[in-house]
């Protein structure tokens, strides 16, 4: 009875503590073009936040109704009374407004917007908590909304993006590469739902400042405190305890969440029943004004155990990424930003059977890297500038060592004992340009070990053609300098066998060459978009089938060519807004006072998506 009451206690202040969140975007209100760091501020709760170069932002109100101020320099401030959370996400357009300062006139000019937005799908966790979870909500899962993303079984969160395997897609966490972040034989993913705030969607070509992905990157994008108030909550679910909590001030914001799972006996594998247990932690803290961030510390750390090592038959995995990020120089339009991050995956087992046939085997696999980064933007009047240079090592071991008899006949596992340490180089370049209503970047980005190099050129383009009509295009090289090579049985079948394996020598590099087309069409109630894409690649590796594997010279692995090609379409209904009230997405008219606006829809949104890799 006190446990009972205890847990509905602990949902109580869950629920109260609740923070509502106001999202939406800050743009012009001629040519919707984004304004980055303007700042929304709380008059009611003095909390504020700032957009990013995408304009959006998310600022938490804890009562309403509350009246929120917009500002940016060169624009006539906006002034909105808040009555109750909009359905969808509010559009605020700003007017041009010239300020003269001691005869200085300055004025707003657009800035040269981020084009690589062909192929890039937004999702906030909000709209990911409506997808069936398998055991509770699940960042991976969550990525069924998207329809560049589909799944190889029901019981898989292995995402396929755009017909390539997860193995050659790279996760990160606060933008730090996070390797291989599964539990339970891939049915769900290691990051906790609750400390997630967005989860992002690339395809090829990306970005040129990210690397390390053949076709594209998922980035989650942890949550922060509120900087007046501490929050905290937990929840209790199938086997599972999960608990967060966050705070701070004006200086510093901090977040963390904790999820621990324990089963007694749990089927990994058929008939056979084993203890299994696993941890996540995540704790972020973001330094400087809400408005303009300075810096970012984050740390993601998991542990899988499951059986005991006395029983000397067992098979545990961590993971752990530790990173940070600071804003050294930033003065006028020119920016510098330097980071160090770190990431260290480990699979180790003793007689683990069913890792590959029935034969048990021991493990020991290791992917571990360090780096440090910098980068440089300059930013003027339509054009940005971008200068990178990364550094750092790679390790990587692979020791499995089979138990069963090793025939001819195939009979057994395959078997390494591979330990090799690599420095890593990269630098990359891009310059975009606007043109009116064309705006157009050009990268380039080169990546180097002691065995193997890289040279990835980019270029991506838009055109705002009209209102609510949009046209992005990119076309471009992304590559690998190693292989993550997973057993495609993965799931169902739960088997845990992972191969790192370095470029050089016998290994080739994995290059594939993207080309994407998107169509954007935004006229209210009706949004849609379509894209193309085409790819094809080189180097690419897999392990081979079971009756194409043999003891002896024959490798366990295979490497060829890649060739996809497919369509993707998205149709959504926003439904129609109150009559007193400008829409969802419209713009909101330069008021001079507050104003109270409502925001409703007659029904739920409808929304359809449609997927045809590989026609």
């Amino acid at each position: 009875m006190a446990i009972a009451l205890g847990l509905t206690v602990m949902f109580a202040i869950a629920v109260a503590q609740q923070p509502i969140v106001l999202r939406g975007t800050v743009s012009a209100a001629v040519g919707r073009t984004p304004i980055n760091a303007a700042s929304v501020q709380s008059r009611r709760s003095r909390t504020a936040a700032s957009t990013d170069r995408f304009g959006r932002f998310s600022l938490e109100l804890p009562t309403l109704p509350d009246t929120v101020v917009v500002r940016a320099i060169g624009w006539r401030p906006d002034t909105i009374v808040v009555d109750q959370i909009p359905s969808q996400p509010i559009v605020i357009g700003l007017e041009l407004g010239p300020a003269v300062l001691s005869d200085l006139l300055v004025a707003a000019t657009p800035a040269a917007p981020d084009v690589a937005e062909a192929g890039r799908w937004r999702m906030p966790m909000t709209a990911a908590r409506t997808v069936p979870p398998a055991v509770e909500p699940d960042v991976y899962r969550a990525l069924a909304l998207i329809p560049a993303v589909n799944f190889s079984s029901p019981l898989s969160a292995r995402p396929l993006l755009r017909g390539y395997d997860a193995q050659d897609v790279t996760t990160r966490v606060d933008g730090f590469d996070a390797p291989n972040l599964y539990h339970l034989g891939r049915i769900f993913s290691s990051f906790p739902a609750d400390a997630a705030q967005e989860i992002t969607v690339t395809a090829a070509p990306y970005t040129s400042a990210a690397g390390g992905s053949v076709a594209g990157l998922i980035e989650i994008q942890g949550r922060t405190g509120p900087a007046n108030r501490t929050e905290g909550g937990g929840t209790l679910s199938y086997g599972a305890l999960s608990a967060f909590a966050g705070g701070g001030n004006q200086g510093a914001r901090y977040f963390a969440a904790a999820r621990a799972f324990y089963w007694k006996s749990l089927e990994l594998i058929p008939r056979v029943d084993v203890p299994y247990r696993f941890e996540d932690v995540y704790a972020g803290a973001l330094f400087g004004p809400p408005e303009r961030p300075k810096g970012r510390l984050t740390v993601f750390a998991t542990e899988d155990r499951a059986g005991h090592i006395a029983d000397a038959s067992y098979l545990h995995w961590n993971n752990l990424v530790v990173g940070g990020r600071w804003r050294v120089h930033d003065v006028g339009r020119t920016s510098i930003d330097l980071g160090l991050s770190g990431a260290d995956s480990r699979q180790r087992g003793e007689n683990v059977p069913g890792l590959h046939r029935a034969d048990p085997a021991d493990l020991g696999n290791r992917f571990a890297r360090l780096e440090g980064f910098g980068e440089l933007v300059r930013q003027t009047a339509g054009t940005r500038t971008t200068v990178g240079l990364s550094g750092g090592a790679r390790r990587i071991v692979n020791r499995i060592e089979d138990h069963g008899q090793a025939t001819n006949s195939g009979t057994a596992n395959p078997v390494t004992a591979i330990e090799r340490t690599r420095p890593e180089l990269a630098a990359w370049a891009s310059i975009s340009k606007r043109w009116g209503p064309v705006s157009a970047e050009a990268a380039l980005r080169a990546d180097a070990t002691s065995t193997a190099s890289s040279v990835e050129p980019r270029l991506h383009a838009r055109w705002f053609a009209a209102d609510g009509i949009e046209l992005a295009a990119g076309i471009g090289r992304a590559g690998r300098l190693y292989h993550l090579l997973a057993d495609p049985r993965s799931e169902p079948d739960f088997d845990f066998l992972d191969f790192w394996l370095d470029s050089g020598d016998s290994i080739p590099a994995a290059r594939v060459d993207h080309a994407t087309l998107d169509l954007n069409l935004g006229h209210e109630p009706l949004v849609a978009r379509i894209s193309l894409y085409r790819s094809a690649g080189t180097g690419l590796g897999e392990l081979r089938p079971e009756t194409d594997q043999h003891i002896g010279p024959r490798p366990f692995f295979r490497f060829g060519r890649s060739r996809t090609q497919g369509a993707e379409a998205q149709i959504g209904y926003r439904g129609e807004p109150h009559p007193q009230s400008p829409g969802p997405r419209g713009p909101h008219p330069n008021a001079r006072q507050a104003r109270s606006t409502e925001w409703r829809t007659p029904s739920q949104p409808a929304e359809l998506s449609v997927s045809t890799p590989g026609w």
